[in-house]
C-alpha cells in the first residue's frame, strides 16, 4: 500500500462513497416525505405502509452498506486494512445484504408479484434480468466468507506481530 496510486485510488473512492452516503440519505427522505405526503395517495392502506416500511429497511440498509465500505477505505488509506475492525464492518455489509434481499422477497409476496415474476426473460429489448433478491444473498454469502479470510489474516497478523 506504499504506492501511491493505490492511496489515491482509495481516497478517490473515499470521496465516491462520501457523495453517495449524502445523495442517497437525501433522495431516501425525498422519496419517503413525497410519498407519504403526497395528495395522489387517498387510500393509505395498509400495503402502502408496508411498502414504506419495507423501502426504509431497504435504503437505510444500503446506506450503512455505504458507510461501512467508507469505514474499510479509511482503514486502507491509513495503510492498516488487516484490522478487527474491518472484519466486524465486512459482517455488518454481509447482515444488510441479507436484509435486503429480506425485503425484496417481502416485497414480492406483499405485493402479489411472485405470480407474475419471470427471473430472466429474453424480448426483443434484450435480457431483463429480475434476481435482485438472489444477487444480494449471494453478495451476502461471499461478504461472509471474505470477512472469515480477513478474520483469520488479522489474527495471523497478530500473531506475527507478538513474535516479533
Amino acid at each position: 500500500m506504499k504506492d501511491n496510486k493505490y492511496k489515491s485510488m482509495a481516497q478517490f473512492m473515499k470521496v465516491v462513497l462520501t457523495l453517495l452516503i449524502i445523495f442517497g440519505g437525501i433522495l431516501c427522505c425525498y422519496i419517503i416525505g413525497a410519498t407519504i405526503f403526497s395528495e395522489e395517495q387517498t387510500n393509505k392502506d395498509l400495503n402502502f405502509f408496508i411498502n414504506c416500511f419495507l423501502f426504509i429497511i431497504g435504503g437505510s440498509s444500503l446506506l450503512v452498506i455505504l458507510y461501512n465500505l467508507k469505514k474499510i477505505l479509511d482503514s486502507v488509506i491509513k495503510v492498516t486494512p488487516f484490522i478487527m475492525n474491518n472484519v466486524i464492518c465486512l459482517n455488518r455489509i454481509a447482515k444488510c445484504c441479507f436484509i435486503i434481499s429480506g425485503t425484496y422477497i417481502l416485497n414480492l409476496i406483499f405485493n402479489d408479484q411472485y405470480r407474475k415474476l419471470k427471473i430472466v426473460s429474453l424480448n426483443f429489448v434484450g435480457v431483463d434480468i429480475h434476481a435482485e433478491f438472489i444477487m444480494f444473498f449471494f453478495a451476502g454469502c461471499f461478504i461472509l466468507v471474505l470477512a472469515q479470510v480477513y478474520k483469520q489474516a488479522v489474527e495471523v497478523k497478530e500473531e506475527n506481530d507478538f513474535t516479533i
